[in-house]
Order: C-alpha cells, then structure tokens, then sequence
C-alpha cells in the first residue's frame, strides 16, 4: 500500500471502540467515527440520533473540508437555519481524519458545554492522539501489507526458478516465463518477443491466452508499435487506454490493456515482454509494474542462459552428426544409413508416446550406434560379397567397441546401453550379451527394428532395396524371435499411413527418403 492509496485503509474496529470510550470519558459526550461518504467505518459504531445528526450534515462536513480544521459550532434559537441542531445551547463539533494528507473521514460529537475551555483543549487533545494512532496503525498495515506482497513475489520467483531449471528445451522455458507471468499480473494474454540480431526485427517465439486464440506472429521494428518503442527506449509502457495511446497499432483482436516492459542483459536489449487485456478497472498498476519488471530482468539471464545452453547443445549435436557421418562414409552402400536409422527410432519413439528424455537418447544412440565399426577394417565393411565367419566375428565386436569408445563422456552416458544392444534379439540369441525380451533396454528394442527395416529398404551390392509392404512383411516374420511385437505394431500403424498417403507432422511420421544410390 502507498500513501497514495491511504483511502484505502480502514481503521481496526478495537482502535475505534477504544478511541471511542477514551474520548466520550474524557469528553463526557458521545464520539462517532464515519467515513467521506457519511457511513461510519464499522455498523457497530453507527448507534444514536446524534451520530445521524453529524454524519449526514453534509454541509458542516463540505466546510470542515475546505478550512481544513475542527469546526464548531454553537446551536441558537436565531440561528442560520442552514446549521443543524443537536441540543439547546451546545457545542457540536467535526474534525477531518487525514493520513498523509489523503482524507479518510471524520470524528466528531455534539453536547460540548459552551465557552468550555477543557472542551476545547480535549478536543485538540484527541484529534492530536487519532491522528497520531491512525497513521502509526496505517504504517503498520503498510508494512505488513508490503511483507506479504514480497513473500508473495518471492514465492513466484521461486516457484519460476523450481520450474525452469529442470528444463532444457529452449521453447518449454520460453513459455513456463509467459505462464507465470500472466499469472502473476491476472493478464489474460501474453506474448514474449525476442530480438533478432541479424534482421533488426522484435519476434514473437511464444504466445499465451486464457482462451484459445490465434496470435497473430508479428514482427516488429525499433519504434514500431508498443513493443517497439519499448524495445527503442529500453523504458516499460503500462496503457489502460489503447484507444488513445500513439504507438498502439490497432488489430483484429480487441485489446484492452497492455503492460510492455523490456528484456535486457547488461543493457543490451534480448527481447520484449507483454502482458495485456488485464480484466477490472483500472486494468495494470503500479504493482503489476514493479512485479514485470522484476521477472523481466530475472527472465532475462534465464534466456540468456537458455540460449547459451542452446547453442553449445547445438555445437554438440554438430559434432555428433559429423562424427556419425565419418562412420557411414566408410561404407559407401551405408551412407546415411545413421541419419536414416536415427529418424525411424525417433519416429516409432513417438508413435509409442515415450518420453522427450527417452526420444533425445534414441536420437544421439541412433547417430552414433555403429560408432565401433571405426576400429573395423574398410575390406570388411564394403566386401560386396558374403563375409566369412571370421570377417562377422569382427563386425560383431562393433557394439562393445562402440560402448567402450563413449563410456569415458559423461554427456553420452544414457546411450551406452543402446549402443551396446542394439544388435540383441527378442529371443536371446543376439549379441553381445544374449539379453532376451524386457531385459534388453526399450530404447535398444526400437533402434534394431530401425536399424533392420532401413537395411531392408536400402539397395545393397548383393540385393535390390525392397518395398515397404515387403520390408514390413520380413519384419513381420521374425516378431517374437527377433523383434518386440509392440515395437513392430508400431511401425506397421506408422508403415500404412504412409502407404496409404495419410500426411503427419514431421514429429510424428517416417520421413520416408529414396535411398536408392548408384553401386561403386
């Protein structure tokens, strides 16, 4: 509460009653208390005539007010007759209650004995001690109103902080920032822009609304717009009158409201954030402000943050791509075949509904699950005709080389198993360790069902690439000995909707690529 705000403080009941009793004992008339509006601040206070009797005086209230003191006034048979009376040859008196020079009310009595200078003096006496209780009692629910506010703030904070810090993916963090900060200022629609560096332009990356809408993917200029004067200036914007605000660019969808404020780290600017359409009068205030702006500036180092991760995840993802790629390129009847075994796992990943964690681990096993065929020689990995038992003995070792080649980096480690694996089958005659069904890692399963149906739709120097239908029907035969029934249901469901020419996002379907290449 600011002391601009003070109106909106309301005397405790017990100060009152207190006051009350003190005042009329030492007085020996009735005290009231009652607000601007004439109403008393507690019904239990309103009791008697002689409060309605000064209470609803309006004008005696209308003087107090402008002279700004005590007024009293002595009640005559030949008096005005615009001055109420209360008894015959008494004293009725009204003083302003003023906490930080905003008026809260008045007190006030009638039955003063005339030319009574005690009364006087008391008089003086209790407007000194109210006005002394009041604003010490005000100060108090300032301060205690401002502890709470902040507990609430850093409970919010907090709760931000506990909620990003377990995520990864760049977008997720984008929006968790957005939610909360609706939340905090009761906006019903957000938006968080970021600054583009290389084409000078304010994006939106991520939007919310309380009820489902389309927002439209603007894009601003410095100085273009309220987010764009935000993002020029580096100064916040809070508008409760859109209609006469010049920088608000007007669009289909009403807005009522809006609060702008930047994002900046070490004064560079990284974005804009706006929250708008805040039901209520007056819309956002100065505590919607303060609390933006504090999220802002901590919203900022978790984006900066976020990005820096982003980008060296991206460099790591780089290196990995590269590194697989090395691999396949030793065989020239293999090329790709990584990228490909790599898209199908991810792709059967999805149709099972596992988990964003378990699809990122397949991704990386997927790149790198032939890593150990590094350490075989090239005469082997492209012989064009059948190998000898010794020759497969040695490609057989490529899922334990390839396990030892990763143990010793700690970013890999959830993927050493899948490496290891990928070559077992469902009834535990596979390699290297003979594991059968649910004892072989799920994401394991998946990768050799991959790994199969890409060999089987690829041409090699011994056969022609099969068809889907074909490739699907071999599969088909080895469920149970070679393959996890679940797994190959998966690939059938994903197989038809391609057959059938039913169109998925990318997240969700095969990315079906011809792979026929010339023999060398």
């Amino acid at each position: 509460m600011s002391r601009k705000s003070s109106s909106l403080y309301l005397p405790n009941l017990s100060t009152l009653i207190n006051l009350k009793n003190i005042l009329s004992k030492t007085m020996e008339t009735p005290i009231f208390f009652w607000n601007r509006e004439g109403k008393p601040f507690h019904s239990a206070l309103s009791r008697g005539n002689q409060f309605c009797a000064l209470a609803q005086d309006n004008r005696i209230q209308h003087r107090c007010m402008q002279e700004d003191q005590l007024f009293l006034q002595q009640s005559k048979k030949n008096d005005n007759p615009q001055i109420s009376f209360c008894h015959q040859q008494r004293w009725k008196f009204v003083i302003p209650i003023r906490i930080f020079d905003a008026l809260l009310g008045f007190w006030g009595g009638c039955g003063l004995p005339p030319e009574d200078k005690h009364s006087l003096k008391s008089i003086l006496l209790g407007e000194s001690l109210i006005q002394e209780i009041f604003s010490r009692e005000y100060e108090i629910t300032d301060l205690s109103k401002a502890l709470s506010e902040g507990r609430e703030e850093l409970t919010l904070f907090y709760t931000l902080g506990e909620s990003i810090i377990s995520i990864t993916d760049f977008e997720k963090i984008l929006r968790e920032i957005l939610v909360k900060a609706a939340e905090m200022v009761n906006a019903s629609r957000a938006t968080l822009m970021l600054w583009n560096e290389k084409e000078q332009l304010l994006e939106i990356k991520v939007s919310y609304a309380k009820k489902p809408t389309n927002i439209e993917n603007l894009r601003f200029r410095l100085g273009e717009g309220i987010a764009g004067r935000v993002a020029k200036t580096g100064q916040p914007i809070l508008e409760n009158d859109l209609a006469h605000n010049p920088w608000f660019i007007k669009r289909k969808r009403q807005q009522k409201n809006i609060l702008c404020v930047p994002l900046k780290i070490k004064g560079k600017l990284i974005g804009v954030l706006n929250v708008s359409n805040k039901p209520g009068k007056p819309g956002f205030v100065s505590r919607d402000l303060k609390l933006m702006g504090t999220l802002a500036n901590q919203a900022a180092i978790l984006i900066e943050n976020a990005q820096l991760y982003q980008e060296m995840r991206e460099m790591f993802f780089d290196a990995i791509r590269v590194l697989s790629a090395t691999v396949d390129a030793k065989d020239p009847y293999t090329a790709n075949h990584s990228l490909n075994v790599t898209t199908y796992a991810c792709s059967l990943a999805r149709e099972m509904e596992l988990p964003e964690e378990n699809i990122q681990n397949i991704y990386l096993g997927g790149l790198l699950h032939d890593i150990g065929k590094i350490g075989i020689p090239e005469d082997i990995l492209s012989k064009p005709r059948k190998l000898t038992p010794e020759e497969y003995r040695e490609i057989m070792k490529h899922p334990v080389t390839g396990a030892k080649i990763i143990e010793p980096l700690r970013g890999l480690k959830n993927i050493i198993s899948i490496i290891r694996h990928h070559h077992e089958r469902y009834d535990g005659t596979g390699y290297p360790d003979k594991l059968r069904g649910e004892e072989i890692p799920l994401e394991a399963r998946i990768l050799a069902t991959a790994d199969t149906f890409d060999a089987l739709t690829s041409e090699r120097p011994y056969r022609e690439a099969l068809s889907l239908e074909d490739a699907l029907k071999e599969i088909r035969r080895h469920i149970g000995t070679q393959f996890d029934p679940q797994i190959v249901e998966a690939l059938e469901k994903i197989v038809m909707r391609k057959i059938m020419g039913i169109t998925l996002p990318v997240s969700q379907n095969l990315l079906f690529v011809s792979k026929r290449r010339n023999k060398k």
